[in-house]
């Protein structure tokens, strides 16, 4: 079924209008007293009183079909708050230091390494920001493109250099962090001669990394910009802070997959939980590349390359996919639900598409950033369904919020409930009122379905033994369908 569907809230009610020619998926719905037949074909444009349940990730199309809504916000002021050429952002699930804790990564320069600087409450009135830069971030965190946290709340960074060490050999590749700020900056701070800084862990294989995603725990997905393909790192256990050890480390070379940087502009990545695909900026040769991350085998053992490692295998088989996107510079990247956001770096724009059917994809529309310069690169749906980015010309971090857009964190009424234990271990239970009646659905962060169970007097705990590690949004519905609240769980399973 294919609808448009505007609405209006009217205290527990919607009015919807549906266009079946324009549409898109619905997640749910109880609509009274109207009853809609997915088997409908003709066109028919319908007006409806009722309750609407619909995907968050459609929420993001009012970003474009009410484009007059959108609003733009700078959180950093010119010249302050330490961001300086940032290349990418990313929020820490994990809240490590406060709610809606955004991380943005600065380029630096070439000899003394890059920073990030963590806003704390991001966006809101209680806003506030810790620079941060490592004792030894000349070369562990030399040029960071890119940055991407896991669902405990560490992160890496990929590195957008030919040798860490600045010498002829190629010796560089992602670094492994702690967002504890007891940890982070501080140990190995002020350097030594003998210093590794607070660094959890690096692998040197990846010269000119220009994009890093994560996948679960310690693996994360790099462009490598040398080698010009896409590669899988495992740290496996990191070795602590300042330590050295690698020797666990698994290193994977997709060389099926093939692509092209352009020198000094990120081409960053990210993983769609929900089916394992990973969605890449090809901007050397204007494209988005889609890898199906559960495909390939080893093809392979290759030499060790200037440290040793557990593996470092050449992988075949690979199923990828181009996707066509009509983009000349695609830079930044995220997934939301079934929509994937993409910053076009050339024209300054913010690209929507549905990817539901993928590979075929459709483009949503474009949001036109309203300030100059632009070199938009890093971009993030973040909480509330803003959808954020760094520009790098002006040392911005922005946000557009829509009234119209619909999240997992916009409950719909004051219903609260906890769940433990959490962190889980493919189990958690619910504590809530005795006479609440309704269901749990269980989300992966990129908004897509999962679980869902019923919940009664008697049925508060509940298996999900089935599902991957990883990061989650429990969320409550009451029994009329209606959203409640949602809590974000951790599954160690």
């Amino acid at each position: 079924m294919s609808c448009r569907l505007q609405y209006k809230e009217l205290k527990n009610s919607y009015i919807c209008y549906l266009n079946y020619d324009y549409c898109h998926n619905f997640s749910s719905y109880s609509l009274t007293p109207f009853f809609i037949s997915t088997s409908m074909k003709k066109l028919i444009t319908l007006v409806l009183i009722g309750t609407c349940t619909l995907s968050h990730s459609q929420s993001l199309d009012a970003y474009i079909n009410d484009s007059t809504a959108n609003t733009f916000v700078r959180i950093n002021t010119l010249g302050t708050n330490g961001v300086f050429k940032p290349n990418d952002l990313d929020f820490n699930l994990n809240e490590t230091n406060s709610s809606m804790e955004l991380w943005v990564v600065n380029e630096g320069n070439v000899n003394s390494g890059g920073s990030t600087v963590t806003f704390l409450n991001a966006g809101e009135a209680n806003q506030t920001h810790m620079i941060r830069k490592d004792g030894n971030a000349w070369h562990f965190m030399a040029m960071p493109s890119a940055i991407a946290f896991n669902e405990v709340g560490d992160w890496a960074n990929s590195a957008d250099i030919y040798s860490a060490n600045r010498s002829s050999v190629p010796f560089t590749g992602p670094s492994l962090w702690s967002s504890d700020m007891s940890i982070y900056g501080v140990i190995g701070n002020p350097p030594t001669s003998q210093s590794n800084g607070s660094h959890l862990d690096m692998l040197h294989q990846s010269p000119y990394g220009m994009g890093i995603a994560s996948d679960t725990m310690n693996i994360f997905w790099l462009f490598d910009g040398h080698n010009s393909t896409i590669v899988k790192y495992d740290f496996v256990q990191d070795h602590g802070p300042g330590n050295d050890y690698h020797g666990d480390g698994k290193v994977h070379y997709y060389n099926d997959v093939n692509v092209s940087r352009i020198a000094g502009l990120p081409s960053h990545l990210v993983l769609d939980q929900s089916d394992k695909m990973l969605y890449i900026c090809d901007n050397g040769n204007s494209r988005i590349l889609r890898l199906d991350s559960r495909s390939g085998t080893k093809k392979a053992d290759m030499n060790f390359n200037l440290e040793f490692l557990a593996e470092r295998w050449e992988m075949k088989d690979a199923v990828v996919d181009t996707l066509n996107t009509n983009l000349v510079r695609p830079c930044g990247i995220d997934v939301y639900g079934d929509r994937m956001v993409v910053s076009e770096n050339l024209s300054g724009h913010i690209v929507i598409y549905d990817i539901s059917n993928t590979p075929n994809i459709t483009e949503i529309g474009r949001i036109k950033v309203p300030h100059l310069p632009h070199d938009i690169r890093g971009v993030k749906v973040g909480p509330k369904g803003r959808i954020w980015y760094v520009n790098y010309d002006d040392n911005g971090v922005y946000y557009i919020a829509n009234s119209g857009v619909l999240s997992l964190d916009n409950p719909t009424n004051d219903e609260t409930f906890a769940i433990y234990p959490n962190p889980g271990k493919g189990s958690f239970s619910l504590s809530i009122r005795d006479d609440f009646k309704g269901s749990i659905n269980v989300l992966d962060i990129s908004g897509k379905t999962i679980y869902r169970a019923a919940t009664s007097n008697t049925q508060r705990t509940f298996d999900v033994s089935s599902i991957d590690a990883g990061m989650y949004w429990i969320q409550l519905v009451d029994d009329k369908g209606r959203f409640v609240s949602s809590q974000k769980w951790i599954n160690l399973n």
